[in-house]
Order: structure tokens, then C-alpha cells, then sequence
């Protein structure tokens, strides 16, 4: 019992500890960045980039500012453009019809264009802002001064959509749907190099999960999913402690 009591307490005693240490880390890593990021860009929602025959890419660039408190933690906010493609799933490839009022049926309509799942994709246009808190997770591990940091990026974003769907024959498209907003939860995953003391190159992956409506433009009735996902190179600007060269 006396052993387990201690482990409680030494347990207990490196949670009040582990804060204080992570606060106090070198502040002389402080300093203001900014930065482009761009790659590929895939969604899925009730139409999915992984569609039912093969895989499609979209795109993504934007830019980023942010201030790296201590050579852990920093802020970071983001501003993102691109366009993801969506195709359907093999579970929509039966008895689903899209009316030209936007609504899911299970047989073409009279008196109305409806066309089926299968012959139909999804063009989205997707915006985001966000702000991030990154967490370089390396020196954590490794004492020693590094040209790399690995670092996970946690974060909130407010995301626009806008979808246009088309016929995959001929590429004409079908309808048009409004704007949407979404707020959404992000992560992401950087591991970056210093190529030199003021410029970074680095490699991104990360995933945000956004509310609302399905941001495909489709009904939602097969699935809730509203994920996208982001992979791409960043290159990042250092400024000198106090914000200039």
C-alpha cells in the first residue's frame, strides 16, 4: 500500500512539475514568421475524393502568420484556398437520384431533371481561416539544439463552401448550390528544416472536421462525414527577435 501511495504522490508531483518546465523554456527562440503551404486537397461527405472507382485530388494554398512563444509552443493563424472533387461511394451508386431542386429521391421525378448518383460529381470551393496553438513535440525528446521541429498543430477554423454539381460526361453542370459556413476542428502534423537561421522548409499533413451541412452541395442522407484533408510543403520566414532583420 505504501508503494502504491507513492507512486500516486510521485505521479501527482511530475504533473505540477511537467507545466512549470514546459513554461520555462527557452525564450530566446521567440520570434514573429510568415509563410506559404499548398498541396493536394481531399474531402469527404456524402460524395468522397475516394470514390467509387478511383481516387481524385483537388488543391490548396494559402498563407500563414504566427509568433513562436518558446522553442515549444507558438501561435499561429492560417488563411486557405482550394477546391476538392468528389465523386460518389459505392453505397450511392443505387436507387439515388438528385433533383434539380437539390433534394435526394430514389427514382427520377416527372416534370422535373434528376439525374442518378453515379453519373454525377461534386466541384467544391472551400475557404478557411484558422488559429492554431503549435506544439513542438521535438524537444520534449532531444536536449541538443536542432535543425528540425515536429510539430503538432491543434486548432479552429471558420471554413466557407461552395459547391457546383456536374454531369461526368460531358462536364455541363446540373445546379449550383448556395454558399455555406462551417466552423470546424483541426490538427495538424508539420516537421520542418532550417535550411538557413531565417527560412524553414517542411512537409504538412492534418485533418479538420467541419459542422453544418454536407460541403459536397448533396442532402444529407447516406452519411455525416464532413472531413477534409490537407498534405503539402510549407516555406517559412523568420523574423529576428523584435520582428526585423
Amino acid at each position: 500500500m505504501k508503494k502504491k501511495t507513492n507512486g500516486i504522490a510521485l505521479a501527482l508531483l511530475m504533473l505540477l512539475l511537467c507545466p512549470n518546465t514546459l513554461l520555462a523554456q527557452n525564450t530566446e527562440n521567440a520570434r514573429w514568421y510568415v509563410g506559404l503551404q499548398g498541396g493536394p486537397r481531399m474531402a469527404m461527405s456524402t460524395f468522397s475524393s475516394f470514390g467509387a472507382d478511383k481516387t481524385r485530388c483537388g488543391w490548396s494554398v494559402g498563407m500563414f502568420a504566427g509568433r513562436q512563444l518558446t522553442n515549444i509552443f507558438g501561435i499561429e493563424l492560417q488563411m486557405n484556398v482550394g477546391k476538392a472533387l468528389m465523386f460518389p461511394r459505392d453505397c450511392c451508386l443505387q436507387d439515388s437520384w438528385l433533383g434539380q431542386d437539390g433534394n435526394h429521391y430514389f427514382s427520377p421525378v416527372l416534370d422535373m431533371p434528376t439525374l442518378p448518383y453515379k453519373d454525377i460529381m461534386s466541384k467544391s470551393t472551400l475557404f478557411d481561416f484558422g488559429m492554431h496553438i503549435n506544439v513542438n513535440i521535438l524537444p520534449l525528446f532531444v536536449s541538443s539544439p536542432s535543425r528540425w521541429s515536429v510539430t503538432l498543430s491543434p486548432g479552429i477554423t471558420a471554413q466557407g463552401s461552395k459547391a457546383t454539381i456536374y454531369q461526368n460526361d460531358n462536364h455541363s453542370k446540373f445546379i449550383s448550390r448556395p454558399a455555406d459556413w462551417h466552423l470546424g476542428l483541426a490538427c495538424r502534423l508539420h516537421v520542418d528544416y532550417a535550411v538557413k537561421p531565417d527560412v524553414s522548409l517542411g512537409l504538412y499533413t492534418g485533418l479538420s472536421y467541419i459542422t453544418g451541412d454536407g460541403i459536397d452541395g448533396f442532402p444529407r442522407f447516406y452519411h455525416t462525414a464532413n472531413t477534409i484533408w490537407d498534405t503539402g510543403l510549407r516555406i517559412t520566414y523568420n523574423f529576428k527577435k523584435g520582428g526585423r532583420r
